[in-house]
């Protein structure tokens, strides 16, 4: 009987040490994945800064070539004008 519960005991050990282990790996990788997402995230936030900038950029070219269009219809006609 006493030798039953040493086997117990000793499995009891090992299986609490696999548990701890276990925790051990599964925490290291759910923190990289929580790292991992938000480096993502940041990326993320980064690109729509350049998306929203680059949109800016187009609107404000699209102003000027309108009022380029402009400019050249009152050129053209002043010349015919003249």
């Amino acid at each position: 009987m006493n030798a039953q519960n040493f086997n117990l005991n000793d499995q009891v050990k090992y299986l609490t040490e696999e548990n701890v282990i276990s925790k051990t790996r599964l925490t290291l990788a759910l923190n990289t994945t929580l790292q991992e997402n938000s480096t993502i995230k940041n990326e993320l936030i980064s690109l729509k800064i350049k998306q929203t900038d680059y949109e800016d950029k187009i609107k404000k070219s699209c102003v000027n070539d309108q009022k380029t269009e402009q400019l050249v219809k009152k050129f053209n006609c002043q010349v015919e004008n003249w």
